[in-house]
């Protein structure tokens, strides 16, 4: 009987490219006025037409109500980029620039964060 030989372990397949996902959360002036949220939900649809954006994703906070989590933002959006590059390059797009200014005067604060998938 031959001695089996042990597989090496498969090795997940590295991207050329990783993806990015930027996270962005947002406190509305007057959360609850309902023209404001419009306003927001379609500068946040502009987005989508930005070269390198994969994915967007958008909505209200969820009162879920669990312990520990902030829950004190009104807003969140969600977008997924191609690359790095994307990522970067969005900054400078003019739909981009567009959308900031639109919600400029709805929000308060906001905070974006960004990581590699």
């Amino acid at each position: 009987m031959a001695a089996s030989r042990a597989h090496p372990p498969r090795r997940r397949a590295v991207r050329a490219q990783a993806l990015v996902q930027q996270v962005t959360l947002s406190w509305l002036r007057e959360p609850t006025n309902a023209e404001h949220i419009a306003r927001l939900t379609q500068a946040s649809e502009s987005l989508r037409r930005i070269p390198g954006v994969r994915a967007l994703q958008w909505g209200p906070r969820a009162d879920i109500g669990r312990p520990g989590a902030d829950e004190t933002f009104d807003f969140g959006l969600l977008i997924t980029f191609e690359s790095a590059q994307a990522a970067h390059d969005f900054g400078a797009h003019p739909l981009h620039i567009q959308a900031a200014l639109a919600a400029l005067p709805l929000v308060s604060r906001h905070l974006s964060f960004r990581f590699s998938v």
